[in-house]
């Protein structure tokens, strides 16, 4: 029988803090293999899609709202938070069944906490966006774009613009309006983000989730806080 190791939350009066244990092989034994990869593979997109949506909210300092390089950086940051919640999406769903065969999953925890970014990341129009727009790009879909923009748009039509002399306040439009079209004729909405900021939080509730599970088994963490400088 593994030894329960000792799970420590330090708070340090910096504002860092860190959640360790004394022994992660024991850890493995207690809390699941299965269980604990798959937290990992969730919080790797979890932190991948607040790192994404840190980069983009930084990069309005330097191409504000309105701008040819602020639509680029927004194309660009959508595109691969899509496919970024697709893969959370999928990672949650095998996460949830690691903790069905523990027999450590609560369904009210899940559905108040986590079913929203599993459903999310799960939904048709997601995964079709993933495939056509984010991590692939899908040729038909941009020309059936191209085609309808040169039925529907007459008169002037901007190819490449910008802001400044600075390649990194320009944009390749023609790109993105091409792409934008081709997803609208084939999905008839390109309403899928809303507001960056929400997706700041995606990983406080996999946070809660973890904590719980520990202290379903008995490994509450132990606070300690620290002052330094003093």
């Amino acid at each position: 029988m593994p030894v329960s190791p000792r799970i420590v939350m330090e708070i340090q009066s910096t504002g860092r803090w860190e959640l360790r244990t004394s022994d992660l092989a024991d850890l493995v034994d207690i809390v699941g293999a299965d269980v604990l990869t798959h937290f990992a593979t969730s919080f790797l997109h979890a932190d991948r899609i607040v790192s994404l949506t840190t980069m983009f909210q930084l990069s309005r300092a330097d191409t504000p709202d309105g701008t040819p390089g602020s639509h680029r950086n927004f194309f660009a940051f959508a595109s691969f938070l899509i496919g970024s919640l697709r893969e959370l999406g999928e990672e949650l769903k095998d996460l949830k069944s690691a903790l069905v065969a523990r027999d450590l999953f609560d369904e009210s925890a899940w559905v108040a906490d986590l079913e929203r970014w599993e459903l999310w990341g799960r939904a048709n129009r997601v995964n079709t966006v993933r495939k056509k727009l984010c991590f692939h790009t899908d040729a038909p879909m941009f020309k059936k774009g191209l085609l309808s923009l040169a039925q529907t748009r007459t008169g002037n039509f901007t190819l490449i613009h910008g802001s400044s002399g600075k390649l990194r306040h320009g944009s390749f439009a023609f790109a993105s309006e091409t792409a934008l079209e081709g997803l609208k004729k084939q999905q008839g909405t390109l309403e899928l983000v809303g507001e960056p900021a929400q997706y700041l939080h995606v990983t406080a509730p996999l946070e809660r989730e973890f904590i719980r599970i520990l202290e379903r088994l008995h490994l509450r963490p132990l606070l300690v806080t620290i002052r330094t400088g003093v």
